[in-house]
């Protein structure tokens, strides 16, 4: 059983890899190695892939540019649907461009994505599969894809005997032609990371997505009826963090087609890819030691769901004036923190 959760996602990573077996037995060779993994005991715990994690924590800390997570893949072909670190959002996009439907070849797959959510943001990352640990423990930047029905045909046979190679045949995908598109797509996502001179993370989208969540717990403050001076300023010292931030982003995006020679591109490529670990606090967030991104964690009351800067929501849903202001000025100082190390020596 598991037609569709988790054996698309293994599929279409099996197919992915025998189109990149083809190209490295032509002759190709990438820029930047890629791995590709099949865990282990996700139900429950994510087990195999957290200890791939602790196994090699030095290594991926210091070196791992991106995880694209497949999990349940395919469980339809009406929409397509996205979530990651928002700094692969455009870079998803442009491939999403690339790929035409199976259905209609004048139409992409970013014209499915649109059709279905005409704002195209990603939701705040979870804990609903194995890009936890890559983004929790480490802050390494991640993406998560699928194709589905609108109509939640899948719902009933989700974790049931009923996800099954009958059911995918009949109903999922008659041809597997959307297991084939997904392939495509993370094949040439996959190419792109491991061959672009520049890393392709846009920190710009980073910058206006946090400003965003830094508004809706503002409103959040107000909806509630707890106000305060003290408050106020406090998050007014948070939008300025957040307007720097996308100040050097914003150079740093027109740096990008400036750079010429070895040394500086390397120092920027560093820069781009070790920015998402300044994000991690050792502390651990709410508590939790395995959920360490300030930005991004799980829902405290509902762990399938993404909560962005989970500690202050939870400080002001308790009402907790004390924890209100520290987790306000916590969060400007990793901001900030994130805003130097992005500028660098620019």
């Amino acid at each position: 059983m598991g037609a569709g959760d988790n054996l698309s996602g293994t599929t279409v990573l099996l197919e992915a890899a025998r189109g990149l077996g083809t190209i490295y037995k032509n002759g190709w060779r990438s820029k930047r190695s890629i791995i590709l993994c099949s865990w282990d005991a996700e139900e429950y715990g994510l087990i195999g892939s957290t200890e791939f994690v602790e196994k090699h924590f030095p290594a991926l800390q210091a070196r791992a540019v991106a995880y694209v997570n497949l999990d349940l893949a395919v469980s339809g072909s009406e929409v397509f649907y996205a979530t990651g670190t928002p700094n692969l959002l455009n870079f998803l996009k442009d491939a999403a461009k690339s790929i035409a439907t199976p259905t209609d070849s004048s139409k992409k797959v970013f014209d499915m994505w649109i059709k279905k959510d005409n704002s195209l943001y990603f939701p705040p990352l979870a804990a609903g599969s194995d890009y936890k640990a890559f983004l929790q423990q480490i802050g390494i930047s991640c993406i998560d894809f699928a194709f589905e029905n609108v109509s939640g045909a899948y719902g009933g046979v989700y974790h049931s005997n009923y996800d099954s190679f009958t059911w995918m045949k009949k109903f999922g995908d008659k041809d597997f032609v959307w297991h084939a598109t997904a392939s495509k797509l993370l094949g040439i996502m996959l190419m792109r990371l491991a061959e672009a001179k520049v890393l392709p993370l846009n920190y710009v989208d980073y910058a206006n997505e946090i400003n965003k969540y830094i508004l809706a717990l503002e409103k959040l403050l107000k909806d509630l009826n707890i106000t305060s001076d003290k408050y106020d300023l406090s998050f007014t010292r948070l939008k300025d963090s957040t307007s720097a931030f996308l100040s050097v982003a914003t150079n740093i995006e027109e740096f990008k087609a400036k750079v010429l020679d070895p040394t500086t591109l390397r120092s920027l490529n560093n820069r781009l890819m070790l920015l998402e670990r300044s994000f991690i606090d050792p502390r651990g967030v709410l508590n939790q030691l395995d959920v360490r991104h300030i930005v991004y964690a799980p829902n405290p009351y509902n762990s399938y769901g993404g909560q962005a800067f989970a500690s202050l929501e939870d400080a002001i849903r308790k009402r907790d004036p004390k924890a209100i202001s520290f987790q306000i000025g916590y969060i400007s100082v990793f901001i900030q923190k994130a805003s130097e190390y992005l500028k660098g020596d620019l």
